[in-house]
């Protein structure tokens, strides 16, 4: 009878070779420290990995719509991260801490524009304003769907209701408005009450 010599080591190291190779593939799956960053899988590292750009930004992530680009798995704070909006807002419509809203008494604005309507919202006397802006309220059904009362002014006030001198500290805040459907348009639109608010801050 023939006999057929086996190498032990290569089988060994077949099988050795063949079980890494199913580990990378279906395993765990990551790259370790040093090793490339490997897309579509999980990788881990043991120190901070850092990704410097010499031109323009180092970074950019491209998520489909509706998906978000970015996920972490920690509510911290980030020093140093910026968000440009919240909610969909800017901060100049978030009033500071400490700050508190004056409102106006309403001024109604009819639709039978152009007729233009001001309201004046004033800070106490031991306080100036910071910020402002209007209100607008229909008052009468909307009969075309299209026609609006809208701001043509906003703007800081002195204490005398005048647009106060840039550099100044204002004493409240000034909004005028229109509806110039009737007379543009032939249209008719919304009578309105138009209210002015100052965001007041101490002296």
């Amino acid at each position: 009878m023939r006999r057929i010599r086996v190498n032990r080591g290569f089988v060994a190291g077949t099988v050795i070779a063949a079980a890494a190779m199913t580990i990378g593939v279906g395993g765990a799956g990551y790259a370790a420290t040093g090793h490339p960053f490997i897309l579509g899988q999980a990788n881990q590292a043991n120190q901070t990995s850092v990704l410097k750009g010499t031109v323009g930004t180092p970074l950019s992530l491209k998520a489909p719509l509706g998906k978000s680009p970015l996920k972490v798995n920690s509510s911290v704070r980030v020093d140093g991260l910026n968000a440009d909006q919240i909610d969909g807002l800017d901060s100049t419509s978030f009033a500071k801490a400490g700050a508190v809203v004056r409102t106006s008494a309403p001024v109604f604005t009819p639709s039978e524009g152009p007729i233009n309507r001001q309201a004046r919202a004033f800070c106490h006397s031991d306080e100036h304003a910071v910020g402002g802006g209007d209100v607008v309220t229909a008052l009468t059904p909307d009969r075309l769907g299209e026609y609006f009362t809208f701001v043509v002014h906003s703007a800081p006030i002195d204490g005398s209701g005048n647009v106060s001198v840039p550099g100044a500290q204002a004493a409240g805040w000034l909004v005028e408005a229109t509806n110039t459907a009737h007379t543009m348009t032939g249209g008719t639109a919304k009578d309105a009450d138009l209210t002015a608010y100052a965001v007041c801050v101490p002296n």
